[in-house]
Order: C-alpha cells, then structure tokens, then sequence
C-alpha cells in the first residue's frame, strides 16, 4: 500500500518582514530551497483564516501576539525540504524544526507546516525544537484529528516517513488518543516489518482492541502536499469483526 516513487517534502510557509534573510537561512542549510516563484509576493490578507484554520487544536498554542504578528507581517515565503525517502524522513524532520527554530530567532513572524496543514505559536514551535526526540518531531509535524467520510485521522506522518493512522467509531477525544499512541509505537519502536495487516494493538491490556488493515491514501491526489505516499493503518474494532 505503498506509492513507489513519491516522495514527500515538508513545506514551510514563514511569514515575515526580509526575504534577505529566509533566503540567506535557506542557502545555509545543504538541500533546502527558497521557492522564488511564490514567495516575495508581498503581505497576503488572506495568512491570518489560513493559520488560524491550521492551528494545532491536541495542544492549542497560537496567542493573541502570534495572531498579531501574523496580520502585521509583510512578505510570505515557502520553504521546501529535501525531498524525503522513509529512511531520511526523521532525520530531515529534525533538521527542518531547527530550521523553523532559526528563522524565529532571525525574525519570522510565523510558520505553518504546509505539508501537513499545521500552525503552531512561536513558544511552541521554539520549545518542540529544543526536544531532541521522536515525541517532539511528531508534535511538530503530525496534526490530527481530522475527519472525513466517517473517519478520523492524522495527516503528516509521511514526513516522519512512516504510514498515517484512521479510523471510525469513536470520539475525537478517543481518536487522538489511539492515533496518538500507535503512532508513536511505530515513531519509538519501529516494528517495520514486524508489524501486518491482521495483527491487533491495543493501548493498554484492558484497552479495547483494534485490528490492523492497511489502505492506500486516495483522500489526497497523488501532488498533494498532503498524499502520503506510505498510506494508512486503519485501526478496526475486533469486536465489529466477524
């Protein structure tokens, strides 16, 4: 249930005052690219609905100094990683929350993870970046619950090189819980291919169980930002099995 081929890349879109030095930060850092065909257009009114529709709602962080400084902001500009094959995903993941790091400290305004369509404030992006571990990468660059057709699930594990989750039947409260720990299962434990349609995972022995199937990722065109190229887990009831 794989996409050979695809890869996927995490895209920022920084706010903020130079375009001089998201370039010269861009040039820094072997592999990234400033994209010049859509930044360095100038403040764009429509940053303040974008970044608020993408906040991250687990762990809202977004303040009223972070929305003010998303509506004074001057220019936009995207920036794009390397592109990521499963077994570099982490490591580029790593390298691009430092990058957001840098770019606040040199006086971005903002930052929205296009790939995954994620907003955080600036003290928590800053604090995931000072956390060197699988926990803080998922923080930064996983958003979830989402929802569609009857399902809820998460949309940016493909940047951690990894399959997203879904499933149905179950509050968002409980769908952030689930996706949270089997993703985290497959971020710290790294089952590969120790883990198969069929098996079971539960959260804890007295959790509900769920069975393992993997499906394709058709919600999102295959030039989506947000198309993950590994798939999904779509974690089933057993007792809704037969």
């Amino acid at each position: 249930m794989t996409d050979q081929g695809l890869q996927a890349r995490i895209v920022l879109c920084v706010l903020h005052d130079q375009p001089g030095i998201v370039r010269s930060i861009c040039a820094e850092q072997a592999g990234f690219e400033y994209d010049e065909t859509y930044s360095a257009q100038g403040p764009d009114p429509r940053m303040p609905a974008a970044f608020e529709a993408s906040r991250c709602t687990v762990l809202p962080s977004l303040t009223d100094a972070d929305r003010d400084a998303i509506v004074g902001h001057r220019d936009v500009a995207y920036v794009l990683s390397p592109r990521m094959h499963p077994a570099t995903a982490s490591q580029i993941a790593a390298t691009s929350l430092r990058l957001v790091k840098r770019l606040l400290d040199l006086g971005a305004r903002a930052i929205k993870c296009e790939s995954a369509g994620l907003t955080h404030g600036r003290e928590r992006w800053s604090s995931l970046a000072s956390q060197d571990d699988p926990v803080a990468l998922y923080g930064a660059w996983v958003r979830r619950p989402l929802a569609s057709h009857g399902l809820l699930y998460s949309c940016g594990m493909h940047l951690l090189g990894f399959p997203d989750v879904e499933l149905a039947g179950v509050s968002a409260t409980d769908a952030v819980e689930l996706i949270d720990g089997f993703s985290l299962y497959q971020l710290i434990d790294r089952p590969g291919d120790r883990l198969l349609a069929g098996h079971t995972f539960s959260l804890r022995s007295t959790a509900p169980r769920f069975r393992l199937r993997r499906t394709a990722c058709e919600r999102y065109e295959r030039d989506d930002f947000f198309h993950n190229p590994q798939g999904y887990w779509r974690l089933e009831p057993v007792s809704d099995l037969h």
